[in-house]
Order: structure tokens, then C-alpha cells, then sequence
């Protein structure tokens, strides 16, 4: 809906379009808007960047798709993901994986055994395919759960930006946790 200068609403019809996985991630940008889609078991979650409706007819354009590739890491879960605008009317996509014993060799108590870790990719506008996926962050500690809340921009002290995550642990002594 969009209203104008004389308080009249003006409302827009979308042309008919899919936009992919219901749980998906739709938000907009100075270049229209971009669906993102929940990664599948495989880790690949499907991306559409999409005009902005055209005023007169309300026609939607695809600009431009392609997949976002969590890193091939046999040993690995994905756990989580999380989108997340950029300043340049582009977007992040953090991934969470978990080491999975199962998958992975046995564990031989080693210290340096990354058990989480979590990458970044980035779409920048007008490109068809995302930078190769960044490690943002890793840990030794066995936790039962990481959880990313929010990635925002900031410009305290410099321009950048924060994510927000949850460390969740259960420490058991005698019996109690």
C-alpha cells in the first residue's frame, strides 16, 4: 500500500509470482526485494532478487537467483541460519554448523576440536553469486546450542556490524544440572 501527498491511498497489485519456501526470509532493499529461502538438509538455500513493483502495473521483474552453499564439511551439521540486510542494499547470510560424532572420526579428546562454527557469505547487489562462505567464529567448548537473534548495523566507535547470539550450556555436578 502506498499512500500519497493528498493522504490517498494508492494500492498496488503484485503480479503473481513464487516465491519459493514458505519459511523463507522476504525482506527489501534500494534494489527491490530478495526471498531467501531455509537451507535443505544439504545445506542450499535457494535465493530470488526481484524488482520493485512497477507503479502503473504492479509488475514484479526476477532480477536475478542462485543458491547460498553452506562449506562441505562431511564432519558438520547446519544448525541455524540467519539473513541479514547490508548497507549497500545487499544481504548476509550467516550459517551455524555443530560437529556431528556420528559423521565425523571418533573423537580422540583432541583440545583443538572445533565442536561449532559459524561462517558468513554476502550477496552484494547487482551480482549473481555470493562471496565464498567466511569463518566468523569457532569454539572448542561442547555446547548444547548456539543460536543467532540479530545481525544490525553500527557505527559506534566505526561502521560495521553486531550479531547477537546465544551460548547455551548445561553444566552437570552431582547429578544436578
Amino acid at each position: 500500500m502506498k499512500v500519497n501527498y493528498n493522504d490517498s491511498i494508492i494500492i498496488l497489485l503484485f503480479s503473481e509470482i513464487y516465491l519459493g519456501n514458505a519459511d523463507g526470509y522476504v525482506a527489501l532493499s534500494n534494489e527491490g526485494f530478495i526471498n531467501i529461502e531455509k537451507p535443505d538438509e544439504k545445506g542450499i538455500s535457494a535465493w530470488h532478487w526481484y524488482s520493485s513493483p512497477n507503479i502503473e502495473t504492479g509488475e514484479v521483474v526476477e532480477h536475478n537467483s542462485g543458491e547460498f552453499h553452506v562449506p562441505n564439511l562431511p564432519s558438520y551439521t547446519l544448525v541455524d541460519s540467519l539473513n541479514f540486510n547490508l548497507l549497500d542494499g545487499g544481504f548476509g547470510f550467516l550459517y551455524i554448523l555443530k560437529y556431528d560424532e556420528t559423521k565425523g572420526s571418533p573423537v580422540t579428546k583432541d583440545p583443538n576440536l572445533q565442536y561449532w562454527r559459524i561462517y558468513v557469505s554476502f550477496l552484494k547487489v547487482k551480482t549473481d553469486l555470493p562471496t565464498k562462505p567466511s569463518l566468523l567464529y569457532e569454539t572448542t567448548q561442547k555446547l548444547n546450542n548456539i543460536t543467532l537473534k540479530s545481525c544490525t548495523l553500527t557505527y559506534y566507535h566505526a561502521e560495521g556490524y553486531i550479531c547477537v547470539m546465544t551460548l547455551n550450556n548445561t553444566i552437570t555436578n552431582n547429578n544436578n544440572s
